[in-house]
């Protein structure tokens, strides 16, 4: 009997172990699923929220690519880039460069050699080609590529390297305003041989015065030489009129001297006669060229 109740207290006991134990289990399995629970709920929280912050990111990638394929597409700048292989195929071809050139991104694709398009000469096409694989730093420099309606036109070029190794090329126009400059250098040219012919013709204008002055100036001058031997010949002819009468009479008193003298008649008296008379008419001589003498001052 003290057997069997040492018995039936053994498996008492062992069934409260076993009782605790499998509380004690219970217990971690429900603190293990809780513990799981949370861990779920937080990593399903960060996979919400790292999807959130994803599609944001991914979202705003988009609106930043749509922006710069559109500032691309309509920039007003020539924009392309061509792939660096044989194939020389073209991977960005904007409409500015539709515009200008005038082929769209399909025909590029579809020519067997499109660079060939733009520079039909061998030689300057592998200028370009040589071109693209300068690690200058970008550089604008000039082109004459030609369209698709076999125009040539003046471009200016700059290589730009991407990070991801890719090249854009960027470039502009410039073939109208190398015509103004052009017309600009051709008028500006006219212009200063205009400007010579003028210099030269006003030199020879006044050589051509300094010689008539000189020319009328002589003529002045000779006119008034002539003028004076005229005035100098008038004067003269007065002075002859002038002395006519008092030479007349002085020879008259001359002859009457002689006559005396023949006739044995020339006293004192005659003499001084003569003496009074010929002086008198020298006296009158002398006034006149003292009158004209200033007549002349």
């Amino acid at each position: 009997m003290r057997i069997g109740r040492i018995d039936l207290r053994a498996r008492v006991q062992a069934q409260k172990m076993n009782y605790f134990y499998s509380l004690e289990f219970i217990s971690l399995v429900a603190i293990a699923i809780l513990v799981f629970w949370n861990i779920s709920l937080r990593n399903s929280a960060e996979r919400r929220k790292d999807h959130q912050r994803r599609k944001s990111a991914e979202q705003k990638l988009k609106e930043s690519e749509e922006k710069f394929r559109t500032l691309f597409e309509m920039a007003p700048m020539l924009l392309n880039s061509f792939e660096q292989s044989e194939s020389g195929a073209c991977l960005l071809w904007n409409k500015e460069c539709e515009k200008v050139f005038g082929y769209s991104l399909e025909e590029l694709n579809a020519a067997p050699d499109a660079m060939a398009l733009f520079y039909p000469d061998e030689k300057i096409r592998a200028q370009v080609l040589e071109s693209f694989d300068s690690d200058d730093s970008p550089v604008f420099k000039e082109w004459r590529p030609m369209t698709k309606h076999s125009k040539q036109l003046i471009t200016m070029w700059a290589n730009v390297r991407l990070p991801n190794g890719e090249l854009i090329s960027v470039g502009y126009d410039v073939t109208q305003q190398r015509k103004s400059e052009s017309i600009v250098i051709k008028k500006t040219k006219q212009l200063h041989e205009a400007q010579k012919k003028l210099s030269e013709l006003n030199a020879s204008l006044e050589q051509r015065v300094n010689v008539e002055v000189e020319k009328n100036r002589q003529q002045q001058k000779m006119m008034i030489q002539q003028s004076r031997h005229a005035q100098m010949g008038e004067i003269l002819s007065m002075i002859a009129h002038q002395w006519r009468h008092p030479l007349n009479n002085l020879s008259l008193i001359i002859q009457d001297a002689v006559l005396q003298y023949k006739l044995d008649k020339l006293d004192d008296e005659a003499v001084s006669k003569f003496n009074v008379n010929s002086s008198k008419q020298i006296k009158q001589m002398s006034n006149t060229i003292t009158g004209f003498k200033d007549f002349f001052k």
